[in-house]
């Protein structure tokens, strides 16, 4: 059996629509199939879960605490470390070397 590999991340902002763009970017450059992608909204934030064989990776926005969370959980590790590597090459671009 593989090894199950978790990330997870808080980052600051909760523009959802341009996360969510990001977030299937960066999935797509770590070389993941999207099998399927749903998304929810309500007053308490926003939800978008990307399925990709053997696994998932969720986004949630919390506009009340101004943050977001990001998780990823797969058992591919390949591509998990890609995107780890892509993931970080992201976060610096955009938030700096902030880590919440």
């Amino acid at each position: 059996m593989s090894k199950h590999n978790h990330f997870s991340e808080w980052l600051l902002g909760t523009n959802y629509e341009w996360l969510k763009i990001q977030v299937q970017d960066l999935l797509m450059q770590s070389k993941f199939d999207i099998l399927d992608f749903s998304e929810y909204e309500d007053s308490r934030g926003s939800s978008g879960i990307w399925f990709v064989p053997y696994g998932s990776l969720s986004l949630h926005t919390f506009p009340n605490r101004n943050r977001t969370f990001i998780e990823l959980s797969c058992f591919d590790h390949a591509k998990y470390l890609d995107f780890i590597i892509n993931f970080k090459d992201f976060r610096q671009d955009n938030f700096g070397k902030m880590r919440v």
